[in-house]
Order: structure tokens, then sequence, then C-alpha cells
């Protein structure tokens, strides 16, 4: 299969075309097969685009990292309304202590993964 990419600074794939959308001046050849799913994971090294596992890798991570945030987040906002029944009184601090554990838990997590993935993009600018 015949590719044309547009590369970021570290000489990895930005983005593709193929077939009548290709630029002739930046085509390669690559194996359908490996290249449609894990395109983000290759590189140019010596006029060749080269897949690399560890790139993939820390692509997976940050999407999984990403998604562990999200849903943290929208865990969050979920019992929003449980915190502002707390703070105006309507719900006591026993029917608040359970959520009010939680939504703790939630924001040390996010903290902590949020650290993990500025320590991904710190090393492999992505």
């Amino acid at each position: 299969m015949k590719v044309s990419v547009e590369l970021d600074e570290q000489k990895r794939v930005k983005s593709w075309a193929s077939n009548g959308n290709l630029d002739n001046s930046n085509v390669y050849e690559v194996e359908e097969s490996i290249w449609k799913s894990n395109w983000e994971a290759f590189l140019l090294q010596n006029d060749e685009l080269v897949y690399d596992d560890n790139l993939k890798k820390a692509i997976d991570e940050k999407r999984n990292i990403t998604e562990l945030i999200n849903l943290y987040k929208k865990m969050l906002n979920d019992t929003d309304y449980k915190a502002i029944k707390y703070s105006e009184g309507i719900i006591s601090e026993d029917e608040y202590a359970e959520t009010k554990e939680k939504r703790k838990f939630w924001r040390k997590e996010i903290n902590r993964l949020e650290e993990s993935l500025n320590n991904i993009n710190k090393i492999w600018k992505i």
C-alpha cells in the first residue's frame, strides 16, 4: 500500500492519505495490515517508515489514561448535585459522607493520572 504522509518535528507520522490523495514528495510503501490500525506509531528512519513498538505502547497508554481521567471527571460531574445539596443543607453530612470520600478519591486519581500523562508527553512529545 502506498501512503503519503505528513511528519511532525520528531519525524513521526502526523497524518496520511492514500489512493488519489497522494502527495508524490512524501510517498512510502507500507504493509496495509499493520498500517491501518497503527499508523500513529510509524516514524521516518533512513528514508523508510518504520513501526516503533515503544511509541505504540506510549500512544496506547496515553489513550487509556485519558479515558480514565474522563471517566473520573464524569463521575465527579454526576455527583455534583449531591455536593450542591450538601452545601445548601438539603442533605446531612452523614448522607453526603460516602459521596464525599468517592469524590476525594476521584480527584486524587485525576491528579495522579494527569501527572503520568504529563510524563508521557515530556518523554514522547505526543
